[in-house]
């Protein structure tokens, strides 16, 4: 079912031009009285890679850019994950009537839920798709999975940012390990708005490599712990079945510290969205129904 989608702008607080997309709201439709979905992307990615996701969703969805993802301006220095979050709740309450549902894929997932610990009364229910989890209060971080032998700060950090095409850049990313298994709908959103004109021909990718290896270097680990006790609303989250990257029983130790909270695995790795969007987007609509009272968890 494709619904309607409108590109839009928000100048956040801090003067940096962010970009969206929203998705249905049509009057009287299915889910239009229910509160509105904000949703942000994992790291590095432009939100409008899950737009297979989020586009049959009933009711509003507001596809949030951070800054340096998917068109929104990127800083010129990383002022931290409060920063993010702060950005994301000023959209919240001069865009939007909350309460909202708030939700994101990886590092939108955490983001959404800061915002749900932070500022509770903004937020009517909280979804979160993969988050990073590696570790537990009072223990150390597991080992970070590696590629090649490398951390993901290391790979991102020194990976490459520019192409003398489009068609060359999109050729390279396919063959690549981290692309490579995205469904094609993805792939050509990321070729879309994941890559940028570098005014000399080529393309440049729109996050910059310092930026997306600075929020791995510094994404929160014991805090999510601490932000998970904070939060006062209903909660699901979905796990990819094969995801090294939230570990299943932290997973399930951190939705324990909400008050109402409900973990699904989906098939799939970390980027399950990508790579498997039609079962994607079956979970979360019945999460969004779990969140609005529509139904019950089973």
């Amino acid at each position: 079912m494709s619904r309607e989608s409108q590109p839009f702008k928000y100048q956040a607080p801090d003067g940096l031009t962010l970009e969206g997309v929203r998705l249905g709201g049509a009057p009287g439709g299915e889910g239009a009285a229910a509160p509105p979905l904000v949703f942000t992307p994992g790291n590095g990615f432009p939100v409008q890679i899950y737009q297979e996701v989020l586009q049959p969703l009933p009711g509003t969805v507001w596809a949030f850019n951070p800054p340096g993802m998917g068109g929104s301006q990127a800083p010129s220095s990383f002022a931290g994950w409060n920063a993010m979050g702060e950005e994301l709740r000023a959209f919240v309450e001069e865009r939007l009537e909350p309460p909202v549902l708030v939700g994101g894929h990886s590092m939108g997932a955490k983001l959404s839920l800061w915002l749900a610990a932070q500022a509770p009364h903004l937020v009517a229910g909280l979804l979160m798709l993969d988050p990073i989890v590696l570790t537990q209060p009072g223990r150390p971080p597991m080992v970070p999975p590696q590629i090649d032998g490398r951390t993901i700060i290391d790979v991102t950090r020194t990976r490459r940012e520019q192409w003398p095409s489009r068609d060359e850049a999109m050729k390279t990313l396919r063959a690549s390990r981290g692309y490579r298994n995205w469904s094609p709908g993805a792939f050509a959103a990321f070729g879309e708005h994941g890559l940028l004109e570098d005014g000399r021909g080529g393309v440049r990718l729109a996050c910059p490599a310092w930026l997306e290896a600075t929020i791995y270097e510094t994404v929160p680990r014991e805090e999510l712990y601490e932000w998970a006790g904070q939060v006062r609303c209903p909660a699901v989250v979905l796990r990819g079945a094969t995801s090294q990257e939230s570990v299943r029983e932290f997973v399930e130790e951190l939705a324990g510290t909400m008050p109402i909270s409900t973990v699904m695995a989906v098939k799939g790795s970390h980027a399950f969205p990508m790579e498997f969007p039609r079962e994607t987007g079956k979970a979360l609509a019945a999460a969004l129904r779990i969140l609005r009272g529509e139904t019950r968890a089973n």
